[in-house]
């Protein structure tokens, strides 16, 4: 059997595969445009719903967390006491729901924490090694340890701060006083969480973070 060339077909051949070849060229531009213009109606509609969605989810915290705030101030008031609690948790008698609102201090520094941490190593450097000086050397600098993002442990620091008393020496004083007065905490955004508890005993977290809320195991990207 002889193969087909190009050379050999007709003229009028050849014009038949040349619109045949535009003909599917044109289909594929049509499929792709079809799948964008349902991209574009797919998204914008999950998009609205999501939208809507977040914005229920932050309508009903807001409204949940100005009735738990009118909630506090009646505590106060039946319980006649007022304290600087940065959180407040809140439970029904039967112990089944559970919601907790408030601040969360953040720990910050800034920056000047550094001169005072030098300052106390100094110190430690600066004792004669024996076995006394060794495991004070060892314990003051496992109070030095920052955490993964660099920042020292204020409740760390704290246990500085009575050493600093039984220690009684300027320099090692001197750099513990640098550090606190470096300590600078701010307070989160006011948060609310919701707590239920199981059969079991255990109270299980209601998820109001609107990007951790669950879907589906089989995800649509297997």
């Amino acid at each position: 059997m002889s193969n087909v060339t190009l050379a050999n077909l007709s003229a009028e051949d050849k014009a038949a595969l040349l619109k045949e070849m535009e003909a599917e060229q044109q289909a594929e531009k049509d499929k792709k445009q079809q799948y964008k213009a349902i991209v574009d109606s797919t998204v914008g509609d999950v998009f609205d719903k999501l939208t809507q969605a977040a914005n229920q989810l932050s309508d009903a915290k807001t409204l949940a967390y100005n009735e738990l705030k009118a909630l506090l101030e009646t505590k106060q008031e039946v319980y006649d006491v007022k304290n600087g609690q940065k959180t407040h948790t809140f439970t029904t008698q039967d112990g089944r729901y559970r919601i907790i609102i408030g601040v969360k201090m953040l720990t910050r520094w800034d920056g000047t924490e550094s001169a005072g941490v030098e300052k106390v190593k100094q110190y430690i450097t600066s004792l004669a090694k024996d076995e006394n000086s060794a495991n004070l050397t060892e314990l003051v600098m496992n109070l030095l340890n920052p955490d993964k993002a660099g920042n020292l442990n204020p409740n760390r620091v704290m246990q500085l701060v009575k050493l600093k008393e039984k220690i009684n020496n300027p320099l090692f004083a001197d750099g513990v006083d640098i550090i606190m007065a470096a300590y600078a905490p701010v307070e989160s955004k006011p948060f609310i969480e919701a707590y239920e508890r199981d059969a079991s005993g255990e109270y299980k977290n209601v998820e109001l973070r609107f990007a951790q809320l669950a879907i589906p195991q089989k995800g649509v990207c297997e």
